[in-house]
């Protein structure tokens, strides 16, 4: 068996550390695509789902083991699934469970060596109760217990071990028939002889030899899963296991026959103990056997119930335990401050430490998805400015425990003097009791930060990337304005995202008031805490299931059925404002709450309106995300796929949360709304659609229009520079320096040993960089000694290039605006900066800033030189500046082209917008379609970044413009 030596102090964190490998989520399986997630999380929505058991086919497997006999044993398991019918690219995937390497021995050798005291077995049962607390805790059953499975570590500490036939169901049916595999010999506890069954012995103690099946070993079996074929049957079998177990650490057994004869009697239904037992000495053992060995389950008592009777002798560690918990609870003790540096003094051992992230689904450092998030992060910080938002990241981050997230998985630590805290479970807690503590009254803010949830097999917590944008006032809005343009904001930033703008993207609405109409109507109790509980329950099974919820409330809370029915009714109901106000007309008319939540609804819908947000537009009372937080507005943007949702942001109206964190002494009225979008979320769909596009990008680059370069395509660089020689490295940096000072992202190769170009070329078209510098080592005779070659990757084409004009070269590449404050002058690079020229010429400092892009057709690029680009942009600059001067302190863009003035303003009667009104205006010029989709693409990335600017298009060919009034 593979294993790992580990050092544990007890039973239950031996179990906690198995158990939790063996739970579903943290499983790799054969036969199942299922893999542990590192981005599916985000506060808004889906955190807290468990990724669901969907496969049953998980291969153990030995070091001597070989992959055919694996495949063999897959091929022919008791689902039919055929190795033919596998899929044939299916990799295998090997489960290792980390155990503690016990090496005295097991609880078997210990009772057949007949050493055990009454305060040992007293321990050992107790320790072993508080095992099997923990393993049906996690709603586990082991199925196998025996003494052979029971290990005895240095300590003498028990250790529960084998959990071969551990199932994670509560209750579980099982077929009678593959509860006993027989087998023609059994060996004795006893000794090492084996004796050889007779057809007497085979006829009248057939279940009581030591054969383990599908179901445990059967001395130690319950008498439920032997007794029908299709039992149902849950925790209460390890019980009776525990039970024969305890009886033998009592009562020595000499010989293999004597232990089958004594144990057939101890498993009848009337128990029988043998003569020479004393009930009378083990008065409390005794009874604690009977009730472990009922035949009827439900008399049987769990393990936590017979840890708190009094059958139990107490123990001096549990004095020792109330003692230190009295302790910790009153800090005015002399004790307490030692115990604290005594928690705080202890250091991590190695092996914890090297575990330390593990299940923390913190994934590898990952280039790309950085990339994309750098990206990301730029189109939303442009959005957020544009609402006049500034960043805040000053929120500190640890806050004091608060019973807000009782029923979350926060993380919670505890600081040197024994207060606890908690990380951030979302920002917008943080930040309501940071606006309520320093009296802020208006902010408009966006943070990029990270929101943290527990681990569950301990170690570093798991944490995922959050961003809120909030609008903080003191003076009541009119007409949910600031709540409208939030919701702006959130579509806003998904319009930017093609991969996420072409999905059916719905805004989901509710209201607390209308929540607790509900309620009231239904009936259900007024107290806060116990509506919190219930709406959690309906939450926690995500869209919800009904007939569960109903079980649920009925037993639990004693709802009546006809209150469920209405409840049912009213948290189904979902649908546009027309369609859910007439069915509400009965709560409105029972409840002002219902009437106050409507009102507010129609006034945010009517306000979106004006912002110009026209998606979908769902009232959902089943909406219950952090209802604690909100007393007004609560939403959700969703997008809508085949048979599932993805929520991308959720928020509100927390006016009272900012209540809550209030200094007593404060009359300050502060008031805020604000969302959580989930950038993860974001992030993996835009490398979805990047990854897409990698797989067609060789279609792409045959193509003569320059798609590709106009896809929304996070990239690592766009040029990177490498030679085959070694000692150029100083020329590669001069050569990076340059195109850095011309604003054109570089990097360079440092070793340039053993340069696989095929390998390099594939990992720059993977991350985005479009060119390639090769710099090769030259001869003072060589004619090109001043040239290097610039490797094109989307066109697949290498060009010799003067390393003078270089830089001009990229520029018209890329396609690159010339912004007036981005770029300096140099000897060797041309600035090609309208109002540099305009200034030295007429020194107006009235002249508006002005950008120049000249658009060359491809067959011309490597041929325009760079006095020839100074002069174009010379003649572009005078022939429109008397009109520049009238233009205020206007930002204009000028693109010069290849065209002549009639055909500039056929382009301008068109809608650029539109694809076929952009072809049916150009069909007949003459010029090539390539060089006009070139300009096209250049236009609208201009109108994509700001469609208020003044464009010229500028004729190269006879000195005039035309002003571009396009139609949208």
């Amino acid at each position: 068996m593979l294993s790992t030596i580990v050092k544990s102090s007890n039973a239950i964190d031996w179990i906690s550390s198995t158990s939790n490998l063996l739970k579903p989520k943290n499983i790799k399986r054969f036969g199942s695509f299922d893999n542990i997630s590192s981005d599916s999380e985000s506060s808004s929505s889906s955190d807290e789902e468990e990724e669901k058991d969907d496969s049953n086919f998980i291969i153990f497997q030995d070091d001597n083991s070989t992959q055919e006999s694996s495949n063999k044993d897959y091929s022919s398991n008791s689902n039919g699934l055929s190795k033919s019918e596998s899929k044939p690219d299916m990799p295998y995937k090997m489960l290792y469970i980390q155990m503690q390497y016990c090496e005295k021995k097991t609880l078997r050798n210990v009772i057949d060596e007949g050493l055990l005291t009454e305060e040992e077995s007293w321990k050992y049962f107790r320790q072993l109760l508080e095992g099997l607390a923990h393993i049906h805790s996690q709603g586990m059953i082991h199925r196998d217990l025996k003494p052979s499975n029971v290990f005895l570590d240095e300590n003498d500490d028990v250790k529960i071990g084998d959990f071969g036939l551990a199932i994670t169901n509560h209750v579980h049916s099982r077929n009678n028939e593959n509860v006993i595999q027989e087998k023609n010999n059994y060996q004795s506890f006893g000794s090492n002889r084996k004796y050889k069954k007779n057809k007497t012995q085979e006829n009248t103690m057939t279940e009581n030899y030591l054969l383990t099946g599908n179901i445990g070993t059967t001395f130690y079996v319950s008498p439920e899963v032997l007794k029908n074929k299709n039992t149902r049957y849950s925790q209460k079998v390890d019980m009776y296991s525990l039970g024969i177990i305890f009886f033998e650490m009592l009562y020595k057994m000499e010989t293999g026959m004597e232990r089958a004869k004594i144990l057939e009697n101890i498993r009848k239904e009337e128990i029988i103990f043998p003569d020479d037992f004393n009930t009378e000495k083990y008065h409390n053992q005794t009874e604690i056997i009977r009730l472990l060995l009922s035949h009827d389950p439900k008399r049987r008592p769990t393990s936590f119930e017979i840890l708190q009777s009094d059958l139990l002798p107490p123990k001096m560690e549990d004095e020792y335990i109330k003692e230190t918990l009295r302790t910790i609870s009153n800090p005015n003790t002399p004790y307490y401050n030692k115990l604290m540096t005594s928690l705080f003094s202890k250091y991590c051992d190695g092996q914890t430490d090297f575990t330390y992230e593990f299940n923390s689904g913190n994934s590898v450092f990952d280039a790309s998805r950085s990339v994309i998030f750098s990206k990301i992060k730029d189109k939303m910080i442009k959005i957020f400015r544009n609402h006049g938002a500034i960043e805040m990241d000053n929120t500190p981050l640890l806050m004091p425990k608060i019973p807000l997230h009782d029923f979350k998985k926060a993380v919670y630590l505890m600081d040197s003097g024994g207060g606890i805290v908690e990380l951030p479970f979302d920002l917008t807690v943080p930040f309501a009791r940071y606006i309520s503590r320093n009296n802020v009254t208006f902010l408009k803010k966006y943070t990029f930060d990270h929101v943290y949830r527990q681990n569950i097999v301990g170690g570093q917590p798991r944490f995922v990337r959050e961003v809120d944008f909030d609008i903080v006032h003191s003076v009541p809005c009119p007409k949910m304005t600031y709540d409208a343009e939030v919701i702006k904001v959130v579509v806003e930033i998904l319009n930017e995202f093609e991969s996420i703008r072409n999905e059916n993207i719905n805004i989901h609405l509710n209201h607390p008031k209308l929540v607790d109409a509900v309620f009231d109507y239904c009936k259900i109790s007024k107290e806060e805490k116990l509506r919190l509980i219930i709406q959690h329950y309906i939450l926690s099974l995500g869209r919800p299931n009904w007939k569960q919820v109903r079980k649920q409330l009925s037993v639990e809370f004693h709802i009546p059925g006809d209150n469920l029915n209405k409840l049912e009714l009213f948290m189904t109901l979902k649908g546009t404002l027309e369609v859910v106000e007439p069915k509400l007309r009965t709560l409105i008319n029972y409840s002002s709450k219902a009437k106050e939540g409507i009102s507010d609804l129609k006034q945010l819908i009517d306000t979106l309106k004006v912002f110009g947000v026209n998606q979908t537009i769902i009232i959902d009372l089943s909406l219950l995300n952090n209802l604690q937080y909100y007393n007004g507005i609560m939403f959700q943007i969703e997008i809508d796929y085949y048979k599932r949702y993805e929520v991308l942001a959720a928020g509100g109206r927390y006016d009272s949360l900012i209540e809550k964190f209030k200094h007593p002494t404060s009359k300050q009225k502060i008031l805020a709304v604000g969302t959580n979008i989930a950038i993860t979320k974001i992030i993996t769909s835009v490398k979805s659609e990047k990854d897409k596009n990698n797989k067609h990008i060789e279609i792409l680059r045959n193509r003569k229009d320059n798609y590709f370069n106009k896809i929304w395509y996070p990239k690592y660089c766009d040029v990177f520079i490498l030679s085959y020689n070694k000692g150029l490295l100083d020329e590669k940096i001069r050569i990076c320096n340059e195109l850095w000072k011309a604003n054109i992202s570089a990097d360079y190769l440092l070793y340039d040993n053993n340069i696989n170009m095929e390998e390099i070329t594939k990992i720059c078209k993977n991350d985005g960089v479009k060119f390639i510098i090769i710099v090769k080592e030259t001869m003072k005779s060589d004619k090109n000694k001043n040239t290097v070659k610039v490797k094109n990757i989307l066109e697949n084409d290498e060009t010799e290039v003067n390393k003078d004009e270089l830089c001009d070269y990229l520029q018209i590449q890329l396609n690159d605006k010339i912004e007036t404050n981005k770029h300096r002058k140099s000897d060797r690079n041309m600035v090609y900066s309208a109002e540099n020229t305009i200034s030295q010429n007429n020194n107006n400092p009235n002249i508006p800033n002005l950008n120049i892009t000249v658009i060359t057709p491809r067959d011309k690029r490597v041929k325009t030189k760079q006095i020839k680009k100074r002069n174009i942009i010379d003649r572009a600059t005078h022939s429109i500046e008397l009109l520049m001067k009238s233009l205020s302190n206007e930002t204009s863009e000028v693109l010069g082209v290849y065209l002549k003035l009639q055909d500039l303003k056929q382009i301008s009667k068109c809608n650029i917008y539109e694809e076929e009104s952009f072809r049916k205006a150009t069909e007949k010029l003459s010029t090539n379609k390539d060089y006009l989709k070139d300009i096209r693409y250049n236009i609208l990335e201009i109108l994509e970044n700001d469609d208020s600017k003044n464009i010229f298009l500028y004729s190269l060919i006879e000195n005039d413009f035309e002003i571009l009034n396009f139609k949208h």
